[in-house]
């Protein structure tokens, strides 16, 4: 095999290039929009399918290899246990990028547009070979800065879901999102080396030459402070989230939960039972009745999950259906009034724990570990 050439050694005619150089030249490429440069790139390929550069177990009665077993290994990292465990260990069906890592192979000037991690998670990316990527990144202090600061680089009458919205995330130069305020911070991933990306944080990357990179997304306990503002954003861009957070939070506090996990399993499990007891009052005043969903029920429910009608949430808790219109149409409690135009009187409850049943989710002992 012939030895790795660097391919900016091929670039301006022979002449090495700094990093800087190609960093500059591609948005100089991106913000000028007048040449045609092909880019090839391989995104999202599933690692359970066509492999990861990180060693795995392979069940044989040989030791296995250290690398295999290690907490750093991309494999491993939705299924760690121990005082900071994972909480997508608790999410039972195979999520490419979520329960294994996807696989990312790029070249000169392929990358990747402005994002947001599936329901504000962290990322976490590995650079196996190649030349580095230029990775940046906006806080989430500063995420609301800078969705301001696409929108007023929006053409008039764009809506932001498509009119070439990922090109405008893309086009979102680190220079002039600076220039509008927002903090931009950026940092050159060398093969060999992690990035990690903080929740709720914008990030994009830029491959500076051939490079084979994995990463996958990460929900420790501390994640939980920001699940509520990922379920608001599902809603709100009514996009179907890549798993159930209110499924996961209950087979979290069922579990084995560490004092590291019951600080921030707590608030947020109060924050749902208080936030379903309040729209089940709502509902009921309106005259809405109620239907406890029997064993078979949930067993249906559970094989075959149903979303929100309205904005594609996944129903865990309880949903709102019409006695009245066809079945089959169900929405969560927060689009009820979105259900069909019959009265509330006609309109079904189900829900598959009682209020009383989900405090009696282990809370007072979660609350005692959380305080011990």
């Amino acid at each position: 095999m012939e030895p790795y050439t660097s391919s900016r050694l091929l670039w301006r005619g022979g002449l090495q290039a700094s990093w800087e150089e190609v960093e500059s030249e591609f948005w100089r490429l991106v913000e000028e929009g007048e040449e045609q440069v092909e880019v090839l790139m391989a995104v999202d390929l599933d690692s359970a399918v066509y492999g990861t550069g990180f060693p795995r177990c392979d069940g044989s009665a040989a030791p296995p290899s250290p690398y295999a077993v290690h907490k750093w290994n991309l494999n491993n990292l939705p299924r760690l246990e121990g005082p900071h465990p994972s909480l997508l260990r608790h999410v039972s069906a195979p999520l490419p990028g979520l329960t294994t890592p996807w696989l990312q192979v790029g070249m000169m000037f392929s990358s990747t547009t402005w994002h947001l991690e599936e329901h504000l998670m962290y990322d976490v990316s590995y650079n196996h070979l190649g030349d580095p990527r230029r990775c940046y990144a906006v806080p989430n202090s500063h995420r609301a800065a800078f969705e301001a600061a696409v929108r007023d680089a929006m053409p008039a009458g764009a809506s932001g879901a498509g009119d070439g919205s990922q090109q405008l995330m893309l086009a979102q130069l680190p220079r002039a999102l600076r220039a509008a305020g927002v903090l931009v911070y950026s940092v050159t991933q060398a093969a060999g080396e992690f990035v990690v990306t903080w929740p709720g944080a914008y990030h994009a990357a830029v491959g500076l030459g051939v490079h084979v990179e994995e990463h996958i997304s990460m929900a420790p306990p501390d994640w939980l402070r920001f699940a509520e503002e990922a379920e608001r954003r599902q809603r709100l861009s009514r996009r179907k989230p890549a798993f159930n957070q209110q499924e996961m939070l209950l087979h979290a506090a069922r579990g084995e939960c560490s004092p590291s996990l019951a600080t921030f399993l707590v608030p947020e499990l109060c924050r749902v039972i208080e936030q379903e007891h309040r729209l089940r009052l709502a509902l009921w005043e309106q005259g809405t009745t109620q239907l406890f969903m029997p064993c078979e029920a949930v067993q249906a429910l559970q094989s075959d999950p149903h979303e929100c009608a309205v904005c594609r949430s996944m129903l865990h808790l309880s949903g709102v259906e019409c006695c009245r219109c066809p079945a089959g149409r169900i929405v969560c409690l927060h689009h009820a009034g979105a259900l069909c135009g019959c009265p509330p009187d006609r309109r079904r409850l189900a829900f598959r724990h009682s209020i009383k049943e989900l405090h009696q989710v282990r809370l007072p002992d979660l609350v005692g570990t959380a305080a011990g």
